[in-house]
């Protein structure tokens, strides 16, 4: 299946379910090139950024597949944000 990516910020992630380009590409804008250009250049305190495989939507992924795999009906997950 496929590789999913994810970009932390001293270990917790910021982004995920990304392909491995358009992580590193995260991961540079947020860290800059050797620290001088990122957004984090400002307020930096030892920040630490970093690309690392995301199992948990790997996973999900999987799981999901299987179950459409399989003709069972699919899971809806519905997500709200309130402000």
């Amino acid at each position: 299946m496929p590789e999913y990516w994810a970009v932390t910020v001293n270990g917790t992630i910021l982004f995920k379910g990304l392909s491995k380009k358009d992580a590193e590409a995260k991961a540079e804008k947020w860290q800059g090139q050797r620290y001088k250009g990122g957004l984090l250049k400002h307020k930096d305190y030892g920040d630490h950024v970093e690309i690392r495989r995301d199992t948990e939507t790997e996973k999900d992924f999987d799981d999901r597949y299987d179950v459409w795999k399989r003709g069972k009906p699919q899971r809806l997950i519905k997500e709200e944000y309130y402000v």
